[in-house]
Formats: structure tokens, sequence, C-alpha cells
């Protein structure tokens, strides 16, 4: 399951990651995709070629997860916690020679409770 992959492609239980790895897989691209859950791996494996496991609550898991990884698309949602795990995946990825990172990030009323106030704009 873990291969020799150049790109690795995060949130692929989602609509856009899942996009970006299937574009992937048809242009026979060299990746694998990330899960947090080790129980997803192998199907994972069996839908794109090669998976890896990570958890961005658990750094300790960055390390093994981003060997020969050169980049990685990265989506989240905008909350405090998920920025936490983005810096902390960014720092691990420059730690191990990622040269590139897609970080998606994305935000919905129902995932923050406060609102944004910019001076000017209505």
């Amino acid at each position: 399951m873990n291969g020799s992959s150049n790109v690795l492609v995060l949130g692929v239980t989602g609509q856009v990651g899942k996009r970006v790895a299937t574009n992937l897989k048809r242009r026979r691209a060299n990746f694998s995709v990330g899960s947090r859950r080790k129980a997803n791996l192998e199907e994972l494996a069996n839908q794109f070629g090669s998976s890896r496991f990570i958890d961005l609550d658990d750094p300790r898991t960055f390390d093994e997860a981003l060997k020969n990884v050169s980049s990685i698309f990265l989506i989240t949602g905008y909350t405090v916690d998920m920025l936490v795990q983005s810096k902390t995946l960014i720092d691990a990825a420059r730690r191990n020679g990622v040269k590139h990172i897609v970080h998606l990030a994305y935000s919905a009323e129902s995932m923050t409770h406060t609102r944004s106030f910019s001076p000017g704009i209505s």
C-alpha cells in the first residue's frame, strides 16, 4: 500500500479530493492517497493504486506518510483546529523535503459560530 509516490492527495473521501485523485489516476500520475482511517487503506489502494496512513490530529504519523513525497494536495476546513493541523503538516513537509503544496481551504456557515467583519464591505 505504501508505494513510491510523488504526490500525496488528502481528502479523497470528499468530492474535491476524490476528483483530484481520479484525474491523477486517469493521467497515470505517480501518486498515493492518504487516510486517517486504517480500515479504509486497502479499499483506497484498490481504488487509486496506493494509500498511506496519515492522521492530521497525530503529527507522529507525518514522517512515514511523507516518505518519497514531493507534492501534497491538502484540503481542509477553515477552523482553528484545521489551521493548526495544516501548519503542523506543512512544517513536517518542509522537514521531509516536500517541494509543492496545494492547500485548498473551505468555510461553511455550520463550521463557525462567529462572523467575519470587514469595514467598508457590505
